[in-house]
């Protein structure tokens, strides 16, 4: 679930709001130093992993930030749980993540609900 960064309330799509365009919104909290997390099941037919990786290397780009490593897989249980790339900067000779692109292998649309085992270790570690 989604929530609004002022009040923590559910957000709720209408289909008027399909066109909505969250990049800037998403550049706004990583300027404010929140970390974003932007992540696909690959097996998502409404929103493909192909579009949340170009949203995220526009964000990237946009933001002047490089990839920390390349894009890899990312485990759960000893098992591929998908792939992952992190973006940021480097900070006082540290890399500092603050955007992060994964897929989560064989979930669909809501991750929670196809893949709560992945979808947790995803966000978790």
């Amino acid at each position: 679930m989604l929530f609004h960064v002022e009040g923590g309330r559910p957000l709720s799509y209408h289909d008027v709001d399909i066109g909505i365009n969250i990049t800037p919104l998403l550049s706004a909290l990583i300027k404010k130093h929140l970390r974003v997390l932007l992540f696909s099941g690959d097996q998502d037919s409404k929103i493909p992993l192909t579009q949340t990786r170009i949203i995220a290397n526009m964000i990237a780009r946009d933001l002047k930030f490089t990839s920390l490593g390349k894009y890899a897989p990312w485990y759960n249980k000893k098992q591929v749980g998908g792939w992952t790339e992190s973006f940021g900067r480097s900070r006082k000779g540290k890399n500092a993540t603050y955007l992060t692109f994964a897929t989560v292998r064989g979930a669909a649309q809501e991750v929670p609900i196809s893949k709560a085992s992945e979808g947790r270790t995803n966000v978790f570690t």
